[in-house]
C-alpha cells in the first residue's frame, strides 16, 4: 500500500506555461520512442511524416470520435482508414473493419468478433 498523497486540483489555475513546464517534465522522465526504443508503445514517423501525423493529430484531438455519424467528413476519415486496412489485410469485398479508441475497447471488440466468428 502506498503513503504518497493522493493528488488534487490546486485551489488556483496554472498558466498555460507552468502546465507545459510540469508536462515536459514528466515527458523528459520517460524512455525516448526514437529508434526503434519503444516499438510497442510509441509510433512515430521520419522527418516530415512526424510533422504530418502530429498536425492532423491536432486538428481533430477535441472531436469525439464517438459521433462521427453526426459529421460526413468525419464518418468518410474513418470508413477510408477501416477501408486501408482492410486491403492491407487482403480482406476483399467481404471484409470489415472497426476503428476503436484503443486499449479495453479493442480488447473487447477483438475478442466479440472472435466469438461471433467461432459459432459460425
Amino acid at each position: 500500500m502506498t503513503t504518497e498523497t493522493l493528488y488534487t486540483l490546486p485551489e488556483q489555475g496554472q498558466s498555460y506555461d507552468e502546465v507545459l513546464t510540469k508536462v515536459r517534465e514528466l515527458k523528459a522522465g520517460m524512455t525516448s520512442g526514437q529508434r526503434g526504443k519503444l516499438a510497442n508503445t510509441s509510433f512515430q514517423g521520419q522527418g516530415e511524416m512526424q510533422r504530418v501525423l502530429h498536425d492532423a493529430f491536432t486538428e481533430f484531438m477535441d472531436w469525439n470520435a464517438l459521433f462521427t455519424f453526426q459529421e460526413a467528413p468525419a464518418a468518410k476519415m474513418e470508413n477510408d482508414v477501416i477501408d486501408t486496412c482492410v486491403d492491407i489485410m487482403n480482406g476483399g469485398e467481404t471484409g470489415r473493419g472497426n476503428l476503436t479508441s484503443g486499449g479495453t475497447e479493442s480488447n473487447f471488440c477483438g475478442l466479440h468478433a472472435a466469438r461471433r466468428w467461432s459459432r459460425e
